[in-house]
């Protein structure tokens, strides 16, 4: 199995820069912008940053269907409750 990190700083400033242009972003409309490169695990960075360092609102009646490519040709998904980033 590979090793990486996943750079919280880098996803932290994609988030910043997306509010500068309007005043709320979804997870699922941040991935389509820049799409997951390292999986599940940079899908749980997203979501610590949601939880920890933005204000965020999780809509846990609404599910996002989140995929990626898992490298060796597989897509992967997960289902999500939808996560809105606010400024």
């Amino acid at each position: 199995m590979p090793c990486f990190l996943v750079d919280a700083g880098a996803l932290a400033k994609h988030i910043r820069h997306s509010l500068q242009e309007r005043s709320q972003v979804t997870l699922r409309e941040l991935l389509l912008m820049r799409p997951l490169e390292h999986g599940l695990a940079e899908l749980v960075v997203y979501m610590q940053l949601a939880v920890d360092t933005f204000e965020a609102v999780f809509e846990e009646d609404i599910n996002d269907v989140i995929v990626w490519s898992a490298g060796d040709e597989r897509v992967k998904q997960a289902s999500v409750p939808r996560i809105i980033f606010v400024r």
